[in-house]
Parts: structure tokens; sequence; C-alpha cells
């Protein structure tokens, strides 16, 4: 058995000082082609302030880890993001295993007892 190890940390920072705990992790059930043509995970990362970002991670070497989005704030929630899940809209299931024209849910909840619903397509 071999054991890999790479790490990366959120962008988002609070009051612009320091990093913010990773709260919840959630990664998609398919994969997205990058622009070198490889596949890459993608991980949806829940923060500790309410912000949710979506990277993409290579699945070679797991050593290049890219920030796809960040939620915009006011969609966020205010507190603690504690769980993250993807569902595959009716449309994405299917034999092909690339994100690439599909659309997804992620569903957040968070300290601030909401649940948040997001539809994200990979163009």
């Amino acid at each position: 058995m071999s054991l890999s190890f790479n790490r990366f940390e959120p962008l988002s920072k609070e009051d612009g000082k320091k990093n913010v705990s990773v709260t919840a992790v959630a990664f998609t059930p398919l994969s997205i082609k990058s622009s070198d043509d490889k596949e890459n995970a993608v991980i949806a990362i829940g923060l500790e302030n309410g912000l949710i970002e979506l990277w993409s991670i290579s699945l070679d070497t797991l050593d290049k880890a890219e920030l796809l989005q960040q939620v915009c704030y006011s969609d966020c929630h205010i507190a603690a993001v504690k769980k993250l899940a993807w569902r595959p809209c009716k449309e994405s299931l299917g034999e092909e295993y690339n994100l690439s024209g599909k659309k997804f849910t992620l569903a957040s909840c968070g300290l601030d007892h909401g649940v948040r619903i997001f539809d994200i397509f990979f163009g």
C-alpha cells in the first residue's frame, strides 16, 4: 500500500488576516476534464464562516488544485457549514462519467439552522 498526501487551503479569509477552518467537504460523483484534457475531481468545501467554495483537483497527481467558484456571500450561511451533499439532476445521469455540460444540485446546511440549495451547471 502507498499513501500520497497533498494539501491546499481555501482562499476565504476572515477579516483578511487568517485562514478559515474547513468544516464540510463533498466530492461530485463525476469528474471534469481540465484544459490539458486530464481528469479532475470537483470538491465543494464548506467553511466555518459560512462560505462555500468549489475546487477542481487533479486526479492524476493530486498536486494541483484550482478554485472554480466561490459562492456569493449573500447566498451562503451566516454560520459554519456543517454538511454538503451533491445530487445529479435527472438529465445528467447516464453512462457518461464527465461533468462537462451537466447540471448538479448542491445542498448545504449550517449552524444558522438554514439549508441552501444551489443548481450548478458545469459548462
